[in-house]
Formats: structure tokens, C-alpha cells, sequence
């Protein structure tokens, strides 16, 4: 009688602990749902602000033409020789709101001589008398006796800006009959000052 108390006893405290077990297993399982899950904050779009766009102005180009001709004509200016420029600018690459009839005051230099167009049209259009060579034929007699010194003609654009810190310009040499070239120099600004980016063939004689 008393071994069968015993494990009538046992078998009533195994079946505790497995009901026990039980309903701690059923508790965690109702926790993990009911329990509040932590809350997931939306992801805000990423606002990307663009840059108004660049709008040229009289101003500006006031402000900026002289340092960018400058840049473009600084070999010239170093020459031993000077180059005759014409007063009257080359056709501008781009867009440009100022359409000016006649360079920035103050660029001229050492090795450049700024001449008036007109002057120039009227010594090109006079039928020449002289001696004949290489250098001295048609207008280009009158121009180098007029100009012995001279190591040939330039034309030069006004500056064109794609941005605020970008500009392009036209840039010739011509010296005689299938004697010449011109460029498209592009320019940046860094740190301040405009320098020359590139520089990239545009026809030849």
C-alpha cells in the first residue's frame, strides 16, 4: 500500500511539471504576439535640391571677360613679335546675353596691337603694288607693309559661359594665303582664376 502511494504521488508531480511546462510554453508563444512590436518609422524620400539654373547677365560677362581673353591671349602676349588683333571680335561660340561690338577696355599688351577693324577691311581690300614673296601677296602686302614687325593677324571671340565657372572662346592665327589655324579653348575657373581646360583644333590653312 505504500509503494503505490508513492508513485501514485510521483506520477501526480510529473504530471504537474508537464502541465506546468505546458503553460509556460503557451504563454511564451501568446507573448510573442501579443507583446508590442517595436515601430517602423518610414524612410523619408531623399529630397535632391537642383541648382537654379545659370541665367547670364550683362554683369557677369562685364565682371569675367577681361580675366578669360586675357587667359586665352597670354602666349601672345609674352611674344617678341606682336600680333595685330582686330578691334572687331570673331564670332562667339555659345550663348552670350551682351552682344558687344568692340573688346573689354584694357586688353591689349605687349605682344598683341589692337587695330581698327575698318583700318584693316581697307588694307585688305586695296589692290597691292609691290614686291612679291611668300608674305607679300594681295592684301597681305599692304597689311605687312603697313605691320613690317607683325608675325601675323588674330581673330579672338568674346567669351561664351556654359556655367559660372565655365567659358569657351574662338581663337585664330592667320599670316598669309594657307598660312593659319584656330582653336576652341575651353576654360575653367578654379580657386578664383580662369585657366585653360582645353584646347582643340578648329580649322586649318
Amino acid at each position: 500500500m505504500t509503494q503505490q502511494r508513492v508513485s501514485a504521488q510521483k506520477a501526480i508531480r510529473w504530471s504537474r511539471v508537464v502541465a506546468i511546462s505546458a503553460a509556460m510554453v503557451t504563454c511564451a508563444g501568446l507573448a510573442v504576439f501579443i507583446w508590442p512590436q517595436p515601430r517602423q518609422l518610414p524612410i523619408p524620400p531623399r529630397v535632391v535640391e537642383s541648382l537654379p539654373p545659370f541665367v547670364l547677365s550683362p554683369a557677369f560677362e562685364a565682371a569675367n571677360d577681361l580675366a578669360v581673353l586675357r587667359v586665352v591671349l597670354e602666349r601672345s602676349c609674352h611674344a617678341d613679335n606682336p600680333e595685330i588683333l582686330s578691334s572687331k571680335p570673331d564670332e562667339t561660340l555659345g550663348n552670350r546675353s551682351n552682344k558687344l561690338s568692340n573688346f573689354p577696355e584694357g586688353l591689349g599688351c605687349a605682344g598683341i596691337r589692337i587695330v581698327d577693324s575698318q583700318e584693316l577691311e581697307a588694307l585688305f581690300n586695296k589692290p597691292y603694288h609691290g614686291k612679291r614673296d611668300f608674305k607679300h601677296q594681295g592684301g597681305w602686302g599692304n597689311f605687312y607693309n603697313k605691320y613690317p614687325d607683325a608675325t601675323g593677324l588674330l581673330s579672338l571671340s568674346l567669351p561664351s559661359y556654359p556655367s559660372p565657372t565655365s567659358s569657351v572662346v574662338s581663337l585664330g592665327r592667320t599670316c598669309g594665303y594657307l598660312c593659319g589655324a584656330g582653336w576652341k579653348v575651353s576654360l575653367v575657373k578654379l580657386n578664383g582664376k580662369w585657366v585653360v581646360r582645353e584646347q582643340h583644333p578648329s580649322w586649318i590653312a
